[in-house]
């Protein structure tokens, strides 16, 4: 995401700027893997129950809900999972790594992303996977 030409506030330039390290798993749904897709949601939806994960909230970015979890306290968080489901293309989850990350700043960060601040074409190509 280039972030640099955005009109961020000052919460959301040091949330941007605590993120280090983006990680990504897709799983694209067809028709032939209905089953599979079934299950291994399922797995990841298990894996998130864990007591570590904190609930941060649910999300419509995109047009899809998006849940938000992370490992950390109140004030600092290690890391955020982004879970985002649909039955009509697959599931994804993106796991986001950084130093002194505020939770309440990338909630902030986020809404200016849903609210069209800054440029997401790049994410464009992410969504083209799921097609």
């Amino acid at each position: 995401m280039d972030f640099e030409n955005a009109d961020l506030s000052e919460d959301e330039k040091d949330a941007y700027n605590s993120i280090n390290k983006l990680n990504f798993l897709g799983f694209k749904l067809d028709s032939t893997n209905q089953e599979t897709y079934t299950i291994e949601k399922a797995k990841v939806a298990s894996i998130l129950k864990d007591e570590r994960y904190i609930e941060l909230g649910d999300f419509n970015m995109f047009g899809s809900k998006l849940s938000v979890k992370y490992i950390g306290d109140n004030d600092l968080a290690d890391e955020f999972i982004v879970f985002g489901s649909s039955k009509e293309y697959g599931f994804g989850v993106l796991r986001v790594l950084g130093n002194k990350m505020s939770p309440a700043k990338l909630v902030r960060l986020a809404e200016s992303m849903n609210k069209g601040k800054v440029d997401d074409t790049q994410l464009k190509g992410l969504m083209e996977f799921f097609k």
